[in-house]
This record gives structure tokens, C-alpha cells and sequence, in this order.
């Protein structure tokens, strides 16, 4: 469900790329081992629920959202206040409506329906961290703004279109270039927060861990694979603007993450650059039991 790869030239649809701009899976290898691992995970399980925020709740009540932190930690504070803050303002003077208060609240969450944190070995029984999650609440919010503006920008027009969702945004228009800004913030803020709930893994991963490995390696690789985006690329000599949902860009030998069903293998792969797929490769989410 939701794979799509649309290429538009001098136009982008909002709603093709979706409400999460920038979700996607980042994967980190480890130097523990599968049996460095407790023989009962579910200690560890319940520890890492306690120090990632999950779930689902309201746009007009985040201050009871059971999905987002109560309490902003003072770590998330700096990495929203040096990574993120200026240009969420900057968007927020040019389209207030697009904007919501506190989006650092949502800064480390995991959020729905089918976001993951995962530990997985491989073949070498090295142990990998898999976390898939976006843009989260401020994303969402965004992508409804800009979805709103391409259908009233196309005014009566929209409706000539085989479904209204498909209102696009022309490249010469300034909402395009709002547009482009707006998702790169979302996709910077949604590999941030990748980043933040792998950190909190890691953490909680060196107390179940024995002493002799507690101070393992938590990045031996790091991937990170975004699959709601879109990218100015050249397909067939002409440049084009590609947007991706649920779908990973798979250029020759780019090395990407196509995930698989609660319990069954995820894959670190590489891409074959085919030219037909506008070099681009299902994501594998969608996944069941979530």
C-alpha cells in the first residue's frame, strides 16, 4: 500500500509525497553480538517504551498527548533549538497556519500507525537498531497546509484532475518555493528524531548489556533512508521533480533499508539505478503487527 513514485517536470503534488514528509528508516550497527543480548528481551522491551513517547493524540491537545513528551528533556530542547527552531519560525511568519506550538514536544517520539523501533541481527549475528518514524505532528500539519494550497491554487481546475488530491504546485509560483522549504525542514526534523530515539536506545540498551560489552560501539554504520520525499533529479535528459511515498530511492550501488513484517527479515540493500523505476525501490512498509 501507499508505493508511489510520480515524476512531475516544473510541478510537485503535495499529497503524492503525504502528511510525513521525511519518514523513513534509520539503521545502526552495533559491535554487540546476538548473545550479548539477555536471554528475556521483555525487561528490555518495556525500558525502551518508557523512554520513547508512542502513540496516537489530538493536534489540539499536545499538552496531554500520551505520544509526545509532557516534560520537554533538556537534550531535545538544544537539538530543536540549534537544528530546527530559526527556520520553523521562518515558516511560521510566511504561513501561520501551517505551523503548530511546541513542535519539539514531538522531537524523539515514535507516533503511528506503523512506526517501529526494532533489534535485529545479521547474518554475522551483529546486532542492528531499526527506527522508522517522520515528521511526526509538525510534519502532518505542513503537508496539510500545502495540500490545501495546491487544490486553491489550481481553483476550479483541481476538479478536471481524476482525483482532487492531485492538485499540484507549479515551480514558478512562490508557494512552490514554500513549499520545498517547508519539506526540508520536515525531513530534517524527521531523520532529528530518528536520531534521538536511537540515542535513547543505545542508552537503555548498555544497562541489560554485560559489563564486559557495556561500552559497545552504537554506530559501527548508521543508514538512514528516507521514504516519503521529493528529490530535482535527471531521468531520461530531462529534469524532474520525484516524489516518493513509501518508496526509496535505489540510484546504482545507494544502499538503502527495505523493512519486513513484525519478526521477519529487514534488508540493508543496494540499489541498481534501473532507469524504468525512475531508480527507486519499495520501502517495505506498510508492514503488519506494528
Amino acid at each position: 500500500r501507499y508505493r508511489r513514485v510520480v515524476p512531475l517536470r516544473g510541478a510537485v503534488i503535495p499529497a503524492v509525497v503525504g502528511l510525513d514528509m521525511g519518514c523513513g528508516i534509520t539503521a545502526r550497527k552495533t559491535t554487540l553480538k546476538y548473545n550479548d543480548l539477555p536471554e528475556s528481551l521483555k525487561d528490555l522491551r518495556l525500558a525502551i517504551q518508557e523512554s520513547v513517547p508512542h502513540g496516537h493524540s489530538s493536534l489540539k491537545h499536545l499538552s496531554e498527548d500520551y505520544g509526545s513528551w509532557s516534560s520537554i528533556p533538556d537534550g531535545v530542547q538544544r537539538l530543536y533549538n540549534k537544528h530546527l527552531a530559526t527556520e520553523y519560525s521562518r515558516i511560521g511568519k510566511r504561513a501561520p497556519e501551517a505551523v503548530i506550538e511546541q513542535p519539539e514536544q514531538q522531537l524523539g517520539t515514535l507516533g503511528l500507525p506503523d512506526h517501529f523501533v526494532e533489534m535485529s541481527s545479521d547474518e554475522l549475528e551483529n546486532i542492528w537498531i531499526l527506527v522508522h518514524t517522520g515528521s511526526r505532528k509538525p510534519g502532518r500539519k505542513l503537508g496539510e497546509y500545502f495540500t490545501s494550497v495546491a487544490r486553491k491554487e489550481m481553483g476550479v481546475n483541481a476538479f478536471s484532475l481524476p482525483n482532487v488530491n492531485l492538485a499540484y504546485i507549479e515551480e514558478s509560483s512562490k508557494s512552490f518555493r514554500d513549499y520545498l522549504a517547508a519539506h526540508g525542514w520536515a525531513k530534517k526534523f524527521a531523520k532529528l528524531n530518528r536520531e534521538m530515539i536511537l540515542r535513547n536506545v543505545v542508552n537503555r540498551l548498555r544497562q541489560f548489556v554485560p559489563s564486559r560489552v557495556r561500552n559497545f560501539k552504537g554506530q559501527l554504520e548508521v543508514i538512514d533512508c528516507p521514504h516519503n520525499f521529493v528529490s530535482k533529479e535527471t531521468h531520461m535528459e530531462s529534469e524532474l521533480y520525484v516524489m516518493r511515498r513509501g518508496a526509496i530511492s535505489a540510484k546504482l550501488d545507494e544502499v538503502g533499508i527495505v523493512a519486513g513484517t513484525m519478526t521477519e527479515k529487514s534488508y540493508i540493500v543496494k540499489g541498481t539505478g534501473h532507469d524504468k523505476s525512475f531508480e527507486s525501490c519499495s520501502s517495505g512498509m506498510g508492514r503488519t503487527r506494528s
